[in-house]
């Protein structure tokens, strides 16, 4: 089995658990005074306007398995008009062979219809960065850091001396950019930086979501199982962020149901990323079972933010949360 093909694998095993949006409650709103019909949803994605606040994030390509898996998102995508990000094309730019598995997307999805984003890691170089985009002719570009899986993959990268110089050259690409974590979220110190370098847009991508140590720690001979759910969780992510402004944050990492959107929506995110979650949805469910799910989740949204009395994003901002005492204690020491 291919790498890519066992990371899929191993995701699948991986199932929703507990995480830090269990902590958090709204305070209930007895007399909303709105309908659901009435609540909007739009809000932007680098810099363009979506009707609903979901992404599907990064998470496949190379393989002929991933191929399927890349068409079913992309037609999900496409059906609700929301952003794809494909996963790593770092396999597209190594072998030819790879690139359809890719590029399966912008066939369902033709260009100035929808937004699919490339992705690849800091580790690349401004040329492979580019490369990566236009292999698939992509509307924005995700750069994953993920020092942290890296080393724990067995055939992994061990110098990270590049990452910065990467990340500055990368502010030459012509399309929106979006730096990103891979579960393990993303601290008040290194969004400065990464606000410094010229990035405008970052996807906090906590912990709490698929865990990428525990799929690297299950490959390797020398694991190292202690550095399991390492990092800051989604909602941690989150508070961070707003002690910054000029920042738009993107969340993911944990997003299990409706309500950890709502709640990620309220906490700051622009839009909420999505790939186990839709991973799960496609493999096991046909695609039409996949459609009509993805439709009660838009619907389940609202019903909430009914709930809250809250028509739109602004103003589901405004309500107010609880949070428990580890999530104050987080605040307090951060502070």
């Amino acid at each position: 089995m291919s790498r890519k093909d066992d990371h899929i694998e191993k995701a699948l095993q991986q199932r929703a658990q507990n995480n830090d949006f269990d902590r958090i409650r709204f305070v209930p709103v007895a007399l909303p005074q709105i309908a659901t019909k009435d609540i909007n949803l739009q809000t932007t994605f680098l810099n363009n306007t979506i009707e609903v606040p979901i992404y599907i994030n990064a998470m496949t390509g190379g393989t002929k398995r991933a191929k399927g898996i890349n068409a079913k998102l992309a037609t999900i995508a496409k059906h609700f008009h929301i952003p794809l990000v494909l996963g790593s094309l770092s396999e597209a730019i190594k072998h030819d062979a790879a690139k359809p598995s890719y590029q399966i997307a912008r066939k369902i999805i033709p260009k100035n219809t929808g937004m699919i984003l490339a992705n690849i890691g800091a580790d690349k170089s401004l040329d492979l960065m580019q490369k990566a985009l236009d292999i698939i002719d992509g509307d924005g570009l995700q750069i994953h850091l993920n020092a942290p899986q890296e080393l724990l993959m067995p055939e992994g990268e061990r110098d990270f001396k590049a990452w910065g110089k990467n990340l500055k050259d990368a502010q030459q690409i012509k399309v929106p950019l979006m730096a990103k974590s891979v579960g393990y979220g993303i601290s008040y110190e290194t969004m400065l930086k990464l606000k410094a370098i010229g990035f405008k847009a970052v996807d906090i991508s906590g912990r709490g979501g698929t865990d990428f140590n525990a799929i690297e720690n299950s490959r390797s001979l020398y694991a190292m199982p202690y550095l399991n759910q390492w990092g800051l969780s989604t909602v941690e992510s989150l508070l961070e962020a707003k002690k910054i402004e000029g920042l738009t944050l993107y969340a993911s990492g944990g997003i299990r149901h409706a309500l950890d959107i709502v709640k990620a929506l309220a906490l700051g995110a622009e839009a909420v990323g999505m790939a186990s979650y839709f991973l799960h949805l496609i493999e096991d469910n046909s695609l039409d079972e996949a459609l009509e799910k993805t439709t009660q989740l838009i619907v389940d949204i609202k019903r909430i933010m009914t709930m809250l009395g809250a028509k739109d994003i602004s103003a589901l901002r405004k309500k107010e949360m609880l949070f428990d005492p580890h999530l104050q204690n987080f605040l307090q020491q951060r502070q």
